[in-house]
């Protein structure tokens, strides 16, 4: 830890040094250009440098800005299609200041022709998207396709990790400022995401691959017009529409993987359709399966038994190394007076992991013998192939140049194989085990989206609309357990555990399926008014509209092989070979194993979530120093679940809660680089599905059960930050923020006393909270560096310092009462140095991440 601070402190002081150097030898030409007779803004006219190729483009409003010139006097040209080429002599640039040159050109009449003039933004340039934090009204950090091109990161997971505070589990349970995915937003194109998984709130962030991301952005304050549910950040990703030119790209590539590539996995046999991450059906209950075995007669329950495959081992089979294929297409064309682009990617990858794992659990601590006796001790050899086809598709109608429709689709398949071989001791019981599950899960996630942005009454009011759906489906297919136990240290053979009935973990089949339909639609409202007779920093009025519908429908059923009749059971089945044991030969209602059902009415809900937002807000240019944007959002919930409990009596759940939302953020520009931000507002977190349907989950990974909490009440967050920004020249940033947070009822999980090893959790509403820290970033180039290698050269730092505590109250037995928040990690550090050779096209990269 020391190090990295030295390190971090040393790598400060020499960029600063940088920074000042460059202020003593460069300033900033930037104006304005407008039309000479109709004195509108002109867009996108080149304003250059004589002689050289320094200059920039007008933006929308017509303003340029051109940093790092040596100081010196310089004629500027200006040039624009169907417009006269002028230029300015004699333009002097001083050491460190900004001179401004505001002037006009005149429509060039005599060369006239029919010309069409369309402008499009450019996004996702580092330069652009610094620029649009810069103008941000709110707390934000984002990441540019240019910077995510440099990381050669592959897909969504791996860019969110480059942005600071922010850190992501397993490819999609992502942490902002130490919290838990349950309390950050994620956004794709404007829209809420599906949640992939049925335990959490979570977007598998690895369904999106990076060079379909045209930029994306953390928001850390709320906005009125930003959703209401969050506490660490609302994540926005922005997938590319418009193609700069027509392109075809296909790309193959293989990776080793250390520790894994060429190793043995652990693995079963699966489906003829497991590399396109499906199961063809070999892992479902046969259609005439019995809808309950303990509806049916013993004999017709042992006859379904031997419908089931026997294939209960792991086998050995030699890791081939990760496989990636990406085919893009980008088209732009017209159609009669519209013009048209086309983006479309798909992905294709084949990946395994093999993870050696030790797991240990102790008793609460005994203070007779002064330590907490070991309840158990195992190691895990997990193998995990991991297939994923994304498929985006999108279409961009350009009908003018005030009217835009968009259609957006992505789709991803995703299939998770995965064999685990336990080995170890169970203390408690005296037994050294040999334990195995296999494993498949699929998930298949379509989201479709059609939006609209008009520009009305001359530019000076926006409107935007989008219409999306959604559809998720998760699939847990014939997941097997089985335990082999011998007492420890007999030297004995391993023998398979037989259950008196149905178990979770004893030679137990487990299916689960998913499916959620999502509808959303939106609208929001902007217009802008001069203020004090200027229309560079105008009042902006905004209003707008969020509904969004939630279906999900979730079943389990699960049971297990035992013995079928106790009293004229046949002993000599019994095998260290559990394939030999449960041969179909041996599955009978007499003197053999049969299924016994486990299923219960928990095991099955539907629930649905309604909400219904509106919002009114304001952005005020108080002074050319002072601005404040501010707003009020509401948010109407209802959220039904349909369940029962293990006994049967129905459990209906009918949560409704009106939420009064406000949010200010204030800033103040010290100078022309420099501002201070400030902002406030109050959040909500919802609980989710899962956490409230009492259905009982068995992680045979973790040896733990999960259950929900049907009385869950719905937290409250109160969050204020404070961030000095800093931007020294173009594309280029440092900051420094801090941050604090106040929960009122988190919902946090709680550990419940049981017998045997597997340890349970639930659910529950904590009494308070805090969570606080500070951040900072650097993006630093060395674009005045007398070296081409060195301006060529890029480096970013960024570095987050969290705390948190909350109270679990009385409801905390066997554990502490006041602890960290849960999955909070206490600092996050992200660096990066990138090389990058336009000439030669020729990149290198160095990344450090912890």
């Amino acid at each position: 830890m020391k190090s990295i601070y030295k390190f971090s402190v040393l790598i400060f002081v020499l960029i600063c040094g940088a920074w000042v150097e460059g202020y003593t030898q460069t300033g900033t030409l930037k104006g304005k250009i407008i039309d000479s007779k109709t004195q509108e803004a002109i867009i996108g006219a080149n304003v250059v440098i004589d002689g050289t190729t320094t200059g920039a483009s007008t933006d929308l409003d017509g303003n340029f800005n051109i940093k790092a010139i040596p100081a010196g006097t310089y004629n500027v040209v200006i040039s624009f299609l169907s417009y006269k080429t002028k230029k300015m002599e004699g333009i002097l640039i001083e050491s460190g200041k900004i001179s401004v040159l505001n002037t006009d050109i005149e429509e060039d009449v005599e060369n006239l022709g029919e010309v069409v003039i369309v402008s499009e933004r450019e996004t996702g340039s580092e330069i652009s998207v610094i620029e649009e934090l810069k103008q941000a009204e709110q707390v934000a950090v984002g990441v540019s396709s240019e910077q995510i091109a440099k990381t050669q990161d592959k897909d969504a997971s791996q860019v969110i990790k480059r942005i600071p505070g922010v850190t992501i589990v397993d490819e999609r349970f992502v942490m902002v400022r130490g919290l838990s995915e349950r309390y950050n937003a994620v956004l794709l194109n404007g829209v809420l995401t599906p949640s992939s998984e049925v335990d959490v709130k979570a977007f598998s962030f690895n369904i999106i691959p990076s060079n379909t991301i045209d930029r994306m952005f953390i928001y850390k304050s709320g906005a009125p017009e930003l959703p209401g549910e969050f506490a660490g950040g609302i994540i926005k990703i922005f997938t590319k529409n418009i193609p700069d030119e027509n392109f075809t790209s296909l790309s193959i590539s293989s990776s080793y993987r250390l520790g894994t590539t060429g190793h043995n996995m652990q693995m079963y046999q699966g489906s003829s359709t497991d590399f396109l991450g499906f199961d063809n059906g070999t892992r479902q209950l046969p259609n005439n399966f019995p809808s309950l075995l303990t509806n049916v007669s013993n004999a017709q329950r042992a006859e379904a038994s031997r419908t089931l495959s026997n294939n209960w081992t792991l086998s050995p089979q030699q890791a081939l190394p990760d496989l990636s294929l990406n085919f893009s297409m980008g088209r732009r064309f017209k159609w009669g007076n519209t013009r048209v682009a086309n983006l479309t990617a798909v992905t294709y990858s084949n990946s395994r992991q093999i993870a050696n794992i030790e797991r240990f659990r102790y008793q609460v601590f005994d203070p007779s013998i002064q330590r907490s006796p070991q309840i158990f001790r195992f190691n895990d050899y997990m193998s995990e192939q991991t297939v994923r086809i994304g498929i985006m598709h999108n279409w961009t109608f350009s009908v003018n140049a005030k009217t835009k429709i968009e259609f957006r689709n992505l789709f991803n398949q995703t299939g998770i194989k995965e064999g685990v071989f336990r080995t170890g001791s169970e203390a408690v019981n005296n037994f050294d085990v040999q334990n195995y599950a296999l494993r498949y899960e699929s998930r298949s996630i379509y989201t479709g989206q059609v939006a609209g942005q008009h520009e009305l009454k001359d530019g000076k009011s926006n409107l935007d609309w989008t219409l999306g759906f959604s559809f998720t489906n998760r699939r847990e297919p014939d997941y097997r357990r089985y335990r082999t136990q011998t007492p420890s240290g007999s030297g004995n053979d391993f023998r398979v555990s037989l259950p008196p009935g149905a178990s979770l973990f004893d030679n137990a089949r487990f299916f689960s399926n998913l499916n959620e339909t999502v509808f959303t639609g939106a609208l929001n409202y902007e217009s802008r008014i001069r203020f004090r007779g200027s229309d560079d920093n105008p009042i902006k009025l905004r209003a707008g509209f969020y509904v969004e519908r939630k279906d999900r429908d979730f079943t389990a059923r699960w049971m297990a092989l035992g013995i079928a009749n106790i009293s004229t059971f046949d002993n000599s089945l019994t095998s260290p070979s559990i394939q030999q044991m449960f041969d179909p030969q041996n599955i009978n209602a007499v003197t053999g194993f049969s299924l016994q059902e486990g299923t219960l009415p928990r095991d099955r809900y539907t629930a649905s979530n309604t909400l219904v937002a509106a919002y009114l807000g304001a952005f005020m240019p108080l002074s050319d120093k002072l601005n404040i944007a501010f707003g009020l959002r509401i948010e109407h919930n209802i959220q039904l679940l349909n369940s029962a409990d293990q006994g049967g009596t129905p459990i209906n759940i009918n949560n409704t809660i009106t939420s009064p939302l406000p949010s200010i953020n204030i800033s103040y520009n010290l100078n022309e680089r420099m501002l201070l931000r400030g902002a406030y507002c109050l959040s909500i977190n919802r609980p989710e599905f899962r956490e409230l349907a009492p259905f009982l989950y068995y992680d045979f990974n973790f040896e733990t059960n999960i259950i929900g909490n049907p009385r869950l009440k719905t937290p409250s967050i109160q969050n204020a930050d404070l961030r000095w920004e800093f931007y020294p020249r173009e594309g280029e940033l440092i900051s420094f923020g801090v941050f604090y947070k106040r929960f009122e009822n988190p919902i946090e999980m709680r550990t419940i006393i049981t017998g045997g090893n597997a340890q349970q959790f639930d659910f529950i509403n904590a009494i308070a909270a805090q969570n606080f820290g500070a951040e900072v970033e650097i993006r630093q180039g060395f674009l005045e560096s007398g070296s081409k290698f060195i301006r060529d050269l890029t480096f970013t730092f960024n570095a987050s310092w969290i705390q948190s505590s909350v109270d679990l109250g009385a409801a905390a037995v066997v554990q502490d009462r006041n602890r960290p928040m849960m999955n909070q990690s206490p600092f996050i550090v992200n660096t990066g140095l990138f090389y990058n050779n336009r000439e030669s096209k020729f990149q290198a990269t160095i990344l450090y991440n912890v």
